[in-house]
């Protein structure tokens, strides 16, 4: 078997363990959160109907203009999830 096909299945045994049961619906969505060396980007996910809910990250206009720390700029995106989330009713999430 090629190692490429090989990396790939391994990385998709090792999602499936770790994600376990943790299916987001429209009532409860997934949390899921991605930092990349630039960036730190939150989102709420429906798995059921394979939807975003809502998204954040800083690479959004409103909080590019601030000059912040990377622990602020986190701590910004999550309250601006938050309030996005209590627009839309959302109260409860899973974090994956």
């Amino acid at each position: 078997m090629n190692k490429e096909v090989e990396k790939n299945l391994r990385r998709k045994r090792r999602r499936s363990r770790s994600k376990g049961e943790m299916i987001g619906t429209n009532i409860r969505p997934r949390l899921v959160v991605y930092k990349s060396l630039s960036s730190i980007y939150g989102q709420l996910i429906d798995d059921i109907n394979n939807i975003t809910l809502i998204s954040a990250s800083s690479r959004e206009k409103n909080i590019i203009e601030k000059k912040m720390t990377k622990t602020e700029t986190s701590n910004e995106i999550g309250k601006e999830l938050a309030k996005r989330a209590i627009k839309k009713k959302i109260s409860n999430v899973i974090f994956d």
